[in-house]
């Protein structure tokens, strides 16, 4: 998908006064991206988020360079941290913890140790990410395709 690599050219890597780097976009980037990656931290009610981001960016990657053909494959691939030390950092987070209580309540999910709890719930949420980033490139890409046929 062409309109993919559009938008995954708009994310840079910058670097905080800490030295810790972190995700974000060009100062130009298009409208309707910045407008996506607002509605994505709204699924989980968060301000802009470096999980988030770096998820974000991770799922344009991986459309524009493993060439799925469709959702099912592209967020089947969706996983989550295997260490502990991330599974904690990541589950600090609010949003982290309610998706780790939906996941309980949904899911009924009382077997296995809690890490995996944690490793589903975080495995949820990098689905929800994935998903909206494909169909917002497979939105993209139809309406470029609507635009060249009205010419």
């Amino acid at each position: 998908m062409n309109k993919a690599n559009y938008y995954y050219k708009q994310f840079i890597t910058k670097k905080r006064h800490s030295g810790e780097n972190f995700i974000t976009l060009k100062d130009e980037a298009d409208e309707n991206l910045k407008k996506v990656i607002h509605d994505i931290h709204d699924i989980f009610d968060v301000l802009p988020n470096d999980w988030i981001y770096e998820k974000i960016e991770n799922a344009f990657f991986s459309i524009v360079n493993d060439g799925f053909e469709d959702i099912d494959d592209f967020t089947g691939q969706c996983e989550a941290d295997i260490y502990t030390n991330e599974l904690l950092e990541w589950a600090k987070d609010g949003y982290a913890q309610y998706l780790i209580e939906e996941t309980h309540e949904e899911f009924g999910y009382n077997s296995g140790h809690w890490t995996d709890i944690i490793r589903f719930s975080q495995e949820q949420g990098i689905k929800r990410i994935y998903e909206a980033v494909w169909n917002f490139v497979e939105e993209q890409a139809e309406e470029d395709e609507e635009e060249t046929i009205n010419e």
